[in-house]
């Protein structure tokens, strides 16, 4: 279970770290976790997979609008895998 002061802080370290908006940030952790958008995620009452599949992330990034140049998916995965295991 992930609570949402986790993900709230990792939504924080992603815009800051990578310059995101808030919703995109909230998009790429949604994919992350292997799911289509923030919404979807939020409907699993924070009981979410971790995946960290890096295709569905670049898929993800490359789909959001206004989002411009980003890191690589495998950096972005590396860093939200770390961030996670680093605020357990």
């Amino acid at each position: 279970m992930i609570e949402k002061d986790k993900l709230d802080g990792l939504s924080k370290h992603l815009r800051k770290k990578f310059m995101f908006g808030a919703s995109h940030s909230r998009e790429i952790i949604a994919a992350y976790f292997g799911y289509r958008s923030h919404a979807a995620f939020l409907s699993t009452l924070f009981t979410p997979k971790v995946i960290g599949d890096i295709c569905f992330i670049d898929w993800r990034m490359k789909s959001l609008n206004g989002l411009g140049s980003h890191p690589v998916p495998e950096y972005l995965v590396s860093d939200i895998s770390e961030y996670l295991k680093l605020n357990e």
